[in-house]
């Protein structure tokens, strides 16, 4: 096991929670995006409702710093997509996370990272 220093850079802080130990990771303040540009592609009509459909153009990464020794980035799903030649990044393990009775997470049990 390696000592990891952690970067969120979601707009949201990440509440890790293991037995009864947790831990709060909270945003750095940068947020990596991926700009996103959309393109007219089609008119569907529905019930006599004409709907634009638009097609999705993914542009670059932003506010992602480069890889740092002993670092791990905490994205969302969208960018660590878009970067999946990246190993540093690693999102909320949300499918199994811990919610409260209204169903909003409280904790996730650990990260996601891609092989």
């Amino acid at each position: 096991m390696t000592e990891m220093k952690l970067i969120n850079l979601t707009p949201h802080a990440i509440c890790v929670r293991s037995g009864d130990q947790e831990v709060v990771i909270p945003p750095s303040g940068q947020i990596a995006r991926v700009k996103v540009d959309y393109r007219p592609h089609e008119i569907i009509v529905v019930d006599g409702l004409s709907i634009p459909v638009s097609l999705e153009l993914k542009a670059e990464v932003e506010g992602l710093p480069d890889p740092q020794p002993n670092t791990r980035y905490i994205v969302s799903r969208v960018v660590l997509d878009a970067c999946l030649e990246r190993t540093d990044l690693m999102v909320p393990d949300t499918s199994r996370a811990i919610r409260d009775e209204k169903g909003n997470i409280v904790a996730v049990p650990g990260f996601i990272v891609t092989a």
